[in-house]
């Protein structure tokens, strides 16, 4: 019976017009190239090509190639749109990856999903949920207005600590800050509790957590930084202080669109999520 490795088999042999290039191309050795060829004619009970040296394509062959060339397109598309049914794509921010990236991508195998999870900048993931490029995002709160269609669901209640170089003194106003940049989940949050104070010293703006670690282990500088990072600090830089003074709240939001199509199961994820991380 005539099947689709019939049909890329005769594909190829009419567009390279030799049996070993086929060969090396389908990895088929070229006797079993040579046994489904003519079985294949045989079922259709016609002739598809001649061979002299070099492969001659009757009518009927040319035919036939146009068949193939239409069913092995339409069979690629109908996998990929199957298999983008199945696929579940999550954005996760920095410190939603450190807390989330294992549970959910287990829990979404269970469920016969195809986990496509990527870390970016919250700005980011907030815009693919917006954009219907994303299934679910999480952040670390929301810098933006969203539409209305966007459901917004808080999974635990985070600390965001002042940690500084243990040279400096313990009061805000007189600490050199380093802040996340802005496109960080972090960086208004950061901004909003400062405009408390009658005055503060912000020096930079850098990116990545480990970095501004480094460069506060070394030098008299302060940073605001997601508890959890807090026990690196702990095991890694002996010469930075954690502040008990200065402490942020703020939520760690869950955005899904109203009209997922995968509604019912984020449900099923946010209250697997938060048994695993029940608010302080």
């Amino acid at each position: 019976m005539m099947d689709l490795l019939d049909m890329k088999i005769f594909k190829q042999l009419y567009m390279q017009r030799n049996i070993s290039a086929v060969s090396r191309f389908l990895y088929l050795s070229q006797p079993t190239i040579s046994y489904r060829l003519n079985k294949l004619q045989h079922e259709l009970n016609t002739t598809l090509y001649t061979y002299d040296g070099e492969y001659h394509f009757t009518p009927q062959g040319k035919v036939f190639y146009e068949y193939c060339e239409r069913i092995l397109r339409d069979h690629d598309e109908l996998v990929t749109r199957l298999e983008g049914m199945n696929d579940f794509t999550v954005n996760l921010s920095t410190v939603a990856t450190y807390l989330y990236l294992e549970p959910i991508y287990i829990f979404l195998r269970e469920k016969g999903l195809f986990p496509r999870i990527h870390t970016c900048r919250s700005d980011e993931a907030i815009r693919n949920i917006i954009d219907h490029q994303a299934d679910v995002a999480i952040v670390g709160g929301v810098n933006m207005e969203l539409p209305r269609h966007i459901d917004v669901i808080p999974l635990k209640d985070e600390r965001i600590v002042l940690v500084y170089h243990q040279s400096l003194s313990h009061d805000i106003r007189e600490i050199p800050l380093v802040i996340d940049q802005k496109d960080s989940g972090i960086h208004a949050v950061v901004l909003n509790y400062l405009e408390q104070f009658d005055h503060v010293n912000i020096v930079a703006e850098m990116g990545a957590t480990a970095d501004r670690l480094a460069l506060i282990n070394r030098e008299p500088l302060g940073l605001f930084i997601n508890e959890t990072y807090l026990k690196d600090i702990q095991d890694r830089y002996p010469y930075i202080v954690i502040s008990d003074t200065y402490q942020i709240h703020r939520n760690i939001l869950l955005l899904a669109s109203e009209s997922s199509r995968y509604g019912d199961m984020i449900r099923v994820l946010i209250e697997k999520l938060n048994n695993l991380s029940p608010t302080h």
